[in-house]
């Protein structure tokens, strides 16, 4: 299951090894925890490059402002 967990952050984050390669886990709850925080920092907090330097939640809230323009993403 801790492997699960691992493969899932590994499709979140740019490098999953700056979350876990300073923790050692006693258990798959304390991976859990420490992993899930990692995520929601990244993916909720931490200012992106890509979107003119702000975090997500910043990006989302300048967007309804009109602040900043919507990025186009083109697959």
């Amino acid at each position: 299951m801790l492997h699960a967990l691992i493969f899932s952050v590994q499709l979140s984050v740019a490098d999953p090894q700056d979350c876990l390669s300073r923790q050692e886990f006693e258990s798959y709850q304390d991976a859990y925890h420490v992993v899930s925080n990692y995520l929601l920092f990244y993916n909720q907090r931490r200012i992106h490059g890509s979107l003119y330097d702000l975090s997500p939640e910043e990006f989302f809230q300048a967007v309804l402002q009109q602040t900043v323009k919507p990025l186009v993403i083109k697959v």
